[in-house]
């Protein structure tokens, strides 16, 4: 938050939540021992810009997983070290609709990201502001588009596969951050603020989620994976899964999440420009990897890495599954695990 004319407001260093009509941030009163509430009335312009305003803990959340300054994170000063300024996240609440409802224009290093939310169509006019789901998976986007090969022009994620990953990886990020935290998982993307139960995807994230890396590119069984959020959905199933089997092979929640998250920020690192679901696939493995004796033991590492390879092939992305590129064409299922002495 930042210190304005004796106001504390919904602007700081790498967020500045804003009014999409009048461009200003919500501003409340400090009293003379600094203490501010944020209270502003339920339905209000100055609600939505609070709640947007989360995407502070969301710059926070990534800079702990390794989306730093040198990473190309999102902040007006970089105070010290590598990495570029004058790029926080820009984010208006708008009164009315978007274009695509809720959207994360993501730019090169040192040019500012734009996340833009709006109402969403319906009798009960939710806004996309007022669900955290919504929020993360677009900061989600930005971050995606910087670290896979997109720092110097954030479009690393340009073909189809690539395209249907970064949905994959927002669903990840929106879906798993609130469930560390709750004592059941919550599958289901988008059902708050569309008001469905079963939110906006084609079935829920849970373990009988029924598509896979086969399916790209075809319509089977009332499944449509010729969409780009659709697929994304087959890499986010993928993703979950391997946070599910780690946590119950160490058996500790806390781990498995802490060390597939770090796997996965630290694969988009590895990741070249445009990639196939395999292609990030083996970016995670060897992230997996290089985490040895870090987050889990030497000792840990095997168990560690066949609950990945297990979960991937789970969902057709096996040793043996095949593509020919990054499109929607020649897609091939495998749900074989590596052979004895192969390094990933």
């Amino acid at each position: 938050m930042a210190q304005q004319d004796g106001h504390v407001a919904t602007a700081g260093n790498n967020a500045q939540a804003i009014d999409g009509d009048t461009g200003r941030s919500f501003q409340i009163n400090v009293d003379q021992a600094g203490n501010g509430v944020f209270a502003p009335n339920p339905g209000t312009p100055d609600q939505l810009v609070t709640n947007i305003f989360f995407c502070n803990y969301m710059h926070d959340f990534f800079a702990m997983l390794g989306f730093t300054k040198e990473h190309g994170n999102f902040q007006t000063v970089n105070s010290s070290g590598p990495g570029k300024g004058a790029d926080p996240v820009v984010a208006p609440a708008h009164p009315g609709p978007v274009f695509g409802t809720a959207t994360m224009l993501t730019r090169a290093d040192d040019l500012a990201a734009e996340m833009n939310m709006g109402l969403v169509a319906g009798p009960k006019k939710r806004h996309t502001a007022n669900d955290a789901h919504v929020v993360f998976h677009e900061f989600a986007h930005g971050v995606t588009n910087r670290l896979v090969g997109g720092l110097r022009d954030a479009n690393g994620l340009r073909e189809d596969q690539s395209r249907a990953m970064g949905e994959g990886w927002s669903d990840y990020f929106a879906l798993t951050i609130p469930s560390f935290f709750q004592e059941r998982e919550h599958t289901v993307i988008g059902d708050w603020v569309v008001d469905r139960p079963d939110g906006i995807r084609q079935r829920p994230y849970d373990d009988q989620y029924p598509g896979d890396f086969g399916g790209i590119g075809k319509t089977l069984d009332g499944l449509d994976y010729t969409e780009i959020h659709n697929v994304g959905e087959i890499w986010c199933a993928a993703l979950i899964e391997t946070t599910r089997r780690i946590s119950a092979k160490l058996g500790s929640k806390e781990r498995g999440y802490r060390i597939t998250w770090q796997a996965v920020v630290d694969g988009l690192k590895l990741t070249p420009k445009n990639p196939s679901l395999l292609t990030a696939r083996g970016a995670i493995l060897r992230a997996l990897k290089d985490l040895r004796g870090k987050l889990f033991t030497q000792t840990e590492y095997p168990e560690v890495r066949m609950a990945a390879w297990g979960s991937f092939a789970r969902y057709g992305m096996g040793f043996d599954a095949f593509c020919p590129n990054a499109s929607f064409v020649g897609c091939r299922a495998g749900a074989a695990l590596p052979p004895a002495g192969h390094e990933d």
